[in-house]
């Protein structure tokens, strides 16, 4: 690894609410908050840090057996100047939930080295072995509980919200997959992620025309934006029952609609997470 890269942080939720149901059908999905409270990284004993050249998400919990409403570990990474940080979140089975990486813009700031710059996040299910991204374009066998790299800033654009669906088959993850659209951007607005990244976490491959992402500039934003994942699922539970959840991942909207959620949730940041 990079001699740059320090130790990973390894930060742990317990807590979710339930969303309002007070919003039109297509905002219920960016009202749906599954809210993140970090410990101290002292809560985490040596067993649950990954070592010095990989990263895991190793719980000694199974995700061959999920039932629609228990409990699943899910990791997000994202890559900084010093080091992997790792995000541990509990979420519920089949519930749509907003994943927030709290002070992801502040972490990552001195990575941002010029327009060129970019810094990637990537998501994990629970489970032994690596958890290191996997290339898009290759047939790696931890697919069925890694993702591929998504772009979170790239020079002065930062992500503010991406949308990821875990795919299962009779309550066995089989795949995550990021589920994004760039609804009335820019081209300059609309990022794309790599195909892959290396063992320095550095991005290699091609760009992927169909990993593309909506950004905002930093230099008009009044505060630090928090990084939000809107999580669902699809597929069935180890009951046989069908995800309810997969109705609001992002590719089922479109054109306005899917425009008016991005501008609203851009908004809810300012409203939701003001000062904190």
């Amino acid at each position: 690894m990079n001699s740059r890269r320090g130790n990973i942080s390894v930060f742990f939720t317990k807590h979710s609410r339930r969303a309002r149901n007070i919003m039109p059908f297509f905002m219920r999905l960016l009202c749906s908050l599954a809210t993140v409270l970090f410990m101290p990284t002292s809560a985490a004993s040596s067993s649950d840090v990954a070592t010095s050249n990989a990263t895991n998400c190793d719980f000694g919990q199974s995700t061959s057996h999920l039932r629609s409403g228990a409990r699943a570990t899910i990791c997000v990474f994202i890559d900084t100047a010093s080091g992997v940080k790792k995000m541990v979140y509990s979420v519920k089975v089949d519930e749509h939930a907003s994943l927030t990486l709290t002070g992801s813009q502040g972490l990552t700031d001195s990575a941002i080295q010029g327009e060129n710059s970019r810094v990637y996040a990537w998501a994990a299910a629970a489970g032994e072995g690596s958890a290191h991204p996997i290339s898009c374009s290759g047939n790696d066998l931890r697919r069925n509980r890694v993702t591929c790299p998504q772009i979170y800033r790239q020079g002065s654009k930062i992500v503010p919200f991406v949308s990821l669906v875990i795919n299962v088959s009779e309550g066995a993850v089989k795949s995550l997959v990021w589920d994004n659209l760039c609804p009335n951007c820019s081209d300059d607005a609309c990022l794309r992620s790599q195909t892959a990244l290396d063992e320095k976490y550095e991005p290699t491959g091609e760009a992927r025309d169909v990993s593309k992402t909506c950004s905002q500039d930093t230099s008009g934003l009044e505060q630090a934006h928090d990084f939000k994942i809107f999580l669902t699922w699809a597929g069935t539970d180890v009951n046989g029952r069908h995800c309810k959840s997969s109705a609001f991942r992002f590719s089922r909207f479109a054109g306005s609609t899917l425009s008016d959620m991005y501008r609203f949730t851009t908004d809810s940041y300012h409203s939701a997470w003001g000062d904190d």
